[in-house]
């Protein structure tokens, strides 16, 4: 049997994981447009920082093929 504790301890490591995950997709989607249209206004940085993950990894991709900053962050639905 698992004493509380421990369950605490290893909820504490996936909750962990999970928000680095999300700080370092944050981070690499903030700079990969950077590098390639300049510096990132502060609605996109916004935006990244409060959208899903799905939209997150569409976002990175479209980084490699968009001709504008606007067409990353298009909305597509």
């Amino acid at each position: 049997m698992i004493s509380t504790a421990q369950q605490l301890f290893d909820q504490g490591k996936i909750e962990g994981k999970i928000e680095g995950k999300i700080e370092g997709e944050t981070l690499f989607l903030e700079r990969l447009p950077q590098a390639r249209f300049g510096k990132l206004p502060p609605s996109y940085q916004r935006r990244i920082a409060e959208v899903d993950p799905e939209t997150r990894l569409s976002w990175g991709e479209r980084v490699l093929i968009a001709a504008t900053l606007a067409e990353v962050f298009a909305d597509t639905h």
